[in-house]
């Protein structure tokens, strides 16, 4: 299906990840809704269509209805991404405590008090598939919600969609990350798979393991244009040094689109001419642009490569590596493997296990990588120049909470192939 002929309502849109991954993906009319401030301004500014506002004080059909969302036989897509924080295993996790209740409340319809005030968000999204009767629906959050997901999938198909719910690794789409995540794909339209990935998984315990018929991973140095010494380079560029059969290289899985479609990737070195899609309403004519099919995000992308070096110093004089434990690391790391998931700061912790009261390691969770803003953009698969908003404590934040948009685009794709195929085959 043509990417065109389908809006999307974004909830808890946050800073324009999910919107971003639309975009690259052929979208021209997504609205995104979010209450924080900062994150609104940043979408803006991006050029994404967000509503400063509270999911739940809206009516699903005004806000439908006022962009002219699904009007004259469009379809209708709503992705949800709510609030992670209490599920997460970096917090404290009283939203953990509330799962049981939420996937009985799917069911039920009635959810009683909550151990974390954010938890009854998870299924607000349920509020405006039945008001809207959505065409597809997509939702992403931290692995503890897939048992949510599950339910809401199970809802769904007595209502006719047909579903997908399971993990995804964001390295498996390209994402300079190692980043697990419970996902939602349904469509009233045609049938629903797993998603296929573009890139390898990174297997921490056999790092030069790599799954055939895919692009490799990409490293954590590799998408920031960092050139140590003796690293594997040029992976975005076409050359690629890991030893590896040069055949798997070469060969990117071909998936089929009708003609209209939004994304076809090409092999390697096979010339392009994908039109570059900018927002409709809200284009950024003077930002770099990539065609859908072109590699994953970095920070060579319409932009001389940066000369930053990971063995220097931030542009405040603060040194890249923090050593808090002393415990000792290999400062190559970066090299060798995607970066360690991206939170809500300007660090990305080193490799392995952090030292808590059920293990021996002394590590620190402070022990790391200092990153700028842009850099953990860049991580997160935004582009370069993406402009982050609000104090550097508030984009930090936005950053880590952010879904990685070229995930949300391949995922996206994934499922309206669905559709197409579905055609193909009547």
């Amino acid at each position: 299906m043509d990417a065109r002929s389908v809006d999307a309502i974004v909830l808890f849109s946050g800073p324009g990840g999910v919107c971003e991954g639309l975009r690259m993906a052929g979208m021209n009319k997504v609205v995104g809704v979010e209450h924080e401030p900062d994150a609104v301004a940043t979408a803006r500014a991006a050029g994404h269509a967000a509503l400063l506002e509270d999911v739940r004080e809206l009516d699903p059909r005004e806000v439908a209805d006022l962009y002219g969302l699904g009007a004259d036989g469009r379809h209708l897509l709503i992705q949800a991404s709510p609030p992670c924080q209490g599920l997460s295993m970096a917090g404290r996790g009283a939203g953990r405590k509330d799962l049981a209740a939420l996937a009985a409340a799917v069911e039920s319809g009635a959810l009683g008090d909550c151990y974390d005030e954010r938890s009854p968000l998870t299924i607000e999204v349920l509020r405006w598939i039945a008001a809207l009767s959505p065409s597809f629906v997509m939702l992403e959050q931290v692995p503890a919600a897939l048992v949510v997901w599950e339910a809401i999938g199970h809802k769904l198909e007595r209502e006719g969609y047909s579903v997908w719910t399971g993990y995804v690794q964001a390295e498996q789409y390209g994402v300079p990350q190692t980043r697990k995540r419970a996902i939602l794909l349904a469509s009233r339209l045609g049938p629903v798979s797993a998603p296929t990935p573009t890139h390898s998984r990174y297997y921490s315990r056999s790092p030069e393991r790599l799954d055939p018929d895919v692009l490799p991973w990409v490293s954590m140095s590799e998408a920031l244009g960092w050139a140590a010494p003796g690293a594997p380079k040029g992976y975005l560029f076409g050359q690629h040094d890991r030893p590896i059969a040069a055949e798997r290289a070469e060969r990117v899985a071909r998936r089929k689109a009708d003609d209209n479609g939004p994304w076809v990737p090409h092999e390697r070195d096979e010339p392009c001419d994908c039109p570059v899609t900018l927002s409709a309403t809200n284009p950024r004519p003077n930002s770099a642009h990539r065609t859908p099919c072109m590699p994953s995000p970095t920070l060579a992308f319409g932009h001389e490569r940066p000369r930053w070096n990971p063995r220097e110093t931030l542009d405040d004089g603060s040194p890249r590596w923090n050593d808090q434990s002393g415990t000792p690391v290999d400062e190559t790391w970066p090299d060798k493997r995607p970066a360690t998931t991206v939170a809500g700061r300007g660090l990305v912790q080193n490799p392995g296990a952090t030292a808590n009261r059920y293990n021996g390691s002394t590590k620190s969770r402070n022990d790391g990588v200092r990153v700028s803003v842009a850099e953990a953009g860049v991580l997160q698969s935004f582009p370069a120049d993406y402009p982050w908003q609000g104090s550097a404590t508030s984009q930090f934040v936005q950053v880590g909470n952010a879904v990685p948009p070229l995930m949300q685009m391949r995922l996206t794709v994934h499922l309206l192939a669905g559709v197409a195929h579905s055609q193909e085959s009547r």
